[in-house]
């Protein structure tokens, strides 16, 4: 299994910087993207941090690493509800190199969210937490919560910072799901084109309509893991072709276990 895989290789090929709003000590993001000058490779990045994809990705390489507590690289170390990760620049045997420091409040691992019943408020915490695979390097800072795991309505909110290289995205983000349906909401900013807010209405499959709103409009009618094109301003402007099916959308134990699967089997 390879920590990551599916996000590294889109985020370490584009030099972006994004701003939260939602922190008070955070700048306001000015929504001036104009989604008519990006690539392909910037609308899915910008498509997949707007379905919280890369925040619940993170989540799930945390219960991937926390699965043995007698791990010596990253460490963990386990206190009641609360485990802490910590890596001090070592390399796992999958080659994966990992330094600073990620906590979890009642976070499960992979086999308790496929074989458990997780239930009850998560709260991750990364510090500089960084993992670097063939030469290319992820880095995670901020703050990932979720609302009650064991319920199938709940929120997955996060105040993430994803370093890339010499690059920096902050996004604040929150995604509220209710009788299967999820509506993302939130502001993004790109260093390279610039902010736009986020909305739209999903399934707990990940289908439905998603519309950025920046200088123009950028509008996508997803579907699972079917290639869509996406428009801008009305008009036909790419194609948008997600690597497998989206279960990564709803903060409830059935896409949880999806995600786990998806990322045992890579």
């Amino acid at each position: 299994m390879k920590i990551f895989s599916r996000f590294l290789p889109v985020l370490l090929a584009l030099p972006l910087a994004t701003g939260a709003c939602g922190d008070d000590d955070s700048p306001a993001v000015e929504p001036d993207a104009d989604f008519s000058a990006i690539t392909e490779a910037q609308a899915a990045l910008a498509i997949e941090t707007s379905t919280s994809g890369a925040a619940f990705e993170a989540l799930l390489t945390f219960g991937a690493l926390a699965e043995d507590p007698t791990a010596s690289c990253p460490t963990v170390q386990v206190d009641g509800d609360r485990t802490t990760l910590v890596g001090d620049g070592c390399t796992t045997e999958d080659g994966t190199t990992i330094s600073g420091r990620a906590t979890g409040i009642n976070a499960p691992t992979i086999s308790e969210i496929l074989f458990g019943n997780p239930s009850g408020d998560v709260r991750y915490d990364f510090d500089n937490f960084r993992l670097q695979e063939d030469g290319e390097e992820v880095g995670l800072d901020g703050t990932v919560e979720i609302s009650d795991l064991s319920n199938e309505d709940g929120t997955l909110r996060s105040t993430l910072t994803l370093t890339l290289a010499d690059e920096t995205i902050f996004f604040d983000h929150q995604i509220t799901c209710v009788s299967s349906r999820c509506e993302p909401s939130g502001s993004i900013e790109f260093d390279s084109f610039g902010g736009f807010a986020v909305s739209g209405s999903l399934d707990d499959q990940g289908a439905g309509s998603l519309r950025l709103s920046g200088a123009n409009v950028m509008t996508v009618e997803l579907n699972g893991d079917t290639c869509v094109p996406y428009l801008v301003d009305g008009a036909e402007a790419g194609n948008y072709c997600p690597e497998g099916p989206e279960a990564l959308v709803a903060p409830n134990p059935s896409s949880f276990a999806a995600g786990a699967l998806r990322l045992l089997n890579r």
